[in-house]
């Protein structure tokens, strides 16, 4: 499963994962240079960067305000 970076908060980080659930993580436990927007996957303990997956996320969106728009 993937989860977003909603938002951080001093120094907790929002998660929302891919059902809408927000989750509460310290960011000690997450990647450094973490940012608003960034997705996360979770690997046992741990969780690890999926630019991928930001990078599909975002053109999804981008493609969908373009039709919005009529780009």
């Amino acid at each position: 499963m993937f989860y977003s970076v909603d938002r951080i908060e001093g120094p907790l980080a929002v998660l929302q994962d891919d059902e809408g659930e927000n989750r509460t993580v310290p960011l000690a436990e997450l990647p450094e240079g973490l940012r608003e927007g960034d997705v996360l996957c979770r690997e046992g303990e741990s969780w690890r960067p999926a630019p991928e997956e930001r990078d599909r996320r975002r053109a999804e969106l981008q493609a969908l305000l373009d039709r919005l728009t009529g780009k």
